[in-house]
């Protein structure tokens, strides 16, 4: 296993994790993220959306990994 592979690996995590967070707590994350504004109610299911896209990316990034 060379450097590389574990810091690929390790993003991928990390965007795994940003994912499950988007799900998770989208408003908390959105401000975590530099919004200045906390997003309303309204863009909650687009957060939600992010999330499932961060956490199928960082997924596939981990299986293709194993």
């Amino acid at each position: 296993m060379t450097a590389g592979y574990v810091i690929a690996a390790k993003a991928g995590l990390g965007i795994l994790i940003v994912g499950i967070l988007y799900l998770d707590i989208p408003r908390q994350m959105a401000r975590n993220f530099g919004f200045n504004e906390v997003p309303g109610a309204n863009s909650i299911p687009w957060l939600r959306l992010k999330g499932i896209r961060d956490f199928a990316t960082g997924a596939v990034d981990l299986a293709r990994r194993c």
